[in-house]
C-alpha cells in the first residue's frame, strides 16, 4: 500500500503537468499575454520555468500524445484525490463513480 506522503506527490507531479499544459505558456500569443495583469503573467512564467526544470521537455512532452491519454491523466488525477479522501460526489464535471460502478458512497 502506498504511504499518503507517496500519493501526494504524485497528485502534485500530475497537477503541474496538467496545469503546464491548460496554460500552453510557450505558444500564448503576446497579444494574449498584454491582457494579463503583470504580477499574473510574471507568476505564471515562474511556475511553467519551474515544471520545466523539475521535469525536462521530455517528460513534459510524454505525459499524454492525444485525447484518450490526456483522459487517462485526468481519470488518474481523480484516483489520486480519492484515494486521498475526496468525496466521489465532488469530481468536478465528470459522473459520480459510486453511481457508475453500483457501490454505496463513503461513510463519514
Amino acid at each position: 500500500m502506498r504511504k499518503q506522503e507517496q500519493i501526494r506527490e504524485m497528485l502534485r507531479r500530475v497537477d503541474d503537468l496538467i496545469w503546464y499544459d491548460r496554460h500552453s505558456l510557450r505558444v500564448a500569443d503576446e497579444a494574449e499575454w498584454a491582457e494579463v495583469p503583470a504580477d499574473i503573467r510574471d507568476r505564471a512564467m515562474n511556475q511553467a520555468r519551474r515544471i520545466e526544470e523539475e521535469y525536462g521537455p521530455e517528460a513534459i512532452a510524454a505525459s499524454y500524445g492525444n485525447d484518450f491519454e490526456w483522459g487517462q491523466l485526468q481519470g488518474f488525477r481523480e484516483a489520486l484525490e480519492w484515494a486521498l479522501g475526496a468525496p466521489g460526489d465532488d469530481w468536478g464535471d465528470g459522473p459520480n463513480p459510486s453511481v457508475i460502478l453500483r457501490i454505496p458512497p463513503p461513510t463519514t
